[in-house]
């Protein structure tokens, strides 16, 4: 230690400190690469959800399940090392060790993540292990019951609290009710709401989810009035797929013919004798997505030069297509 000490205490006082600034760069370089590459990747689905900014009821339920996994694993571990000390140990825990892995594979390692397909091992490790989260949950609530003296039995109340708001924000009751703010799966009970003054992130959602007929008819219009040499300018995401479902291919599709789609982004540049497509999500919020739902990125319409100097050849009341030709 004392060596240690003299040798940083040369290199920081008496060479300019550059050694010692190279040792500190290279080895918060070094652990922030790991970090960030290999474990955390940003762009990774389950990343992105683990580190990312939600709403606050999605930020409490992350926080729940983050705690729960977290139990889950200390108490499987006292389990594992009392079975493997008594020598007991069965199928169900044996089970719950690849399980456990797969229960954060896809929060971290980019290409396990990517390969988990955005929770689905996650998913199927809930059904698993659920007894085992059970189990820990009773437990520990007893034991922390017992060593407060409050009596026995009462940790199941305990318990049974935690599961209660667990399944109140899982359901997305909370999220109607008291937030008003809903993206879970039971968004269409919130349709009337979201339509009328409901958030953008609501509205993302609600158009990633749900096939709007306007946006179809839209759609089979311009693919039987557009000719084969002619291309459409829309959104990558949702309206890109109302289009290839009308009969279109795109770069991405082209195996099955002529290339018609292209995406609208940022300095897009639209040549003449083009079509663009704007669905109802686009005309109604006038944004157009750039990324998916989960942390969406968005495009003022505003900012597309062509759109305003193009003129309008459809429209539905929700659905528009325009005509891009300079004169």
């Amino acid at each position: 230690m004392i060596y240690i000490g003299l040798t940083l205490a040369w290199n920081m006082y008496t060479s300019s400190e550059s050694n010692f600034k190279f040792f500190v760069k290279f080895s918060h370089t070094f652990i922030n690469s790991i970090v960030t590459e290999f474990i955390f990747p940003r762009g990774v689905y389950g990343v992105e959800l683990l580190m990312g900014e939600l709403p606050p009821y999605l930020q409490f339920l992350k926080i729940i399940y983050i705690f729960l996994a977290m139990l889950t694993f200390i108490y499987f571990v006292f389990i594992l090392h009392q079975k493997l000390k008594n020598k007991t140990i069965d199928d169900y825990t044996i089970l719950c060790i690849p399980f456990l892995f797969f229960l954060g594979a896809p929060y971290m390692f980019g290409a396990i993540g990517n390969f988990a397909g955005a929770g689905s091992f996650a998913f199927y490790s809930y059904i698993l292990l659920a007894p085992l989260c059970i189990k820990a949950i009773l437990n520990t609530f007893e034991l922390l019951v017992s060593r407060l003296q409050r009596g026995r039995g009462k940790g199941i109340i305990l318990a049974g609290a935690i599961l209660c708001i667990f399944f109140m924000l899982n359901s997305g009751l909370t999220a109607e009710v008291i937030w008003k703010h809903n993206i879970s799966p039971s968004i269409y009970v919130s349709v009337p709401r979201i339509l009328n003054n409901g958030s953008i992130e609501e509205k993302t959602y609600f158009d990633y989810v749900h096939l709007s007929v306007l946006d179809m008819r839209g759609g089979r219009w311009v693919a039987e009035k557009m000719k084969e040499n002619n291309k459409i300018f829309c959104g990558p995401i949702n309206e890109r797929d109302v289009l290839l479902i009308n009969g279109l291919t795109s770069p991405v599709y082209d195996t099955f013919g002529s290339l018609n789609i292209f995406p609208l982004a940022n300095k897009t540049i639209i040549p003449d004798n083009s079509y663009i497509y704007l669905t109802e999500f686009n005309t109604k919020t006038r944004k157009i997505k750039q990324t998916g739902w989960i942390f969406p990125e968005y495009l003022n319409i505003s900012e597309i030069e062509q759109i305003n100097l193009s003129n309008k050849i459809y429209t539905n009341g929700a659905c528009e297509i325009y005509y891009y030709y300079q004169y």
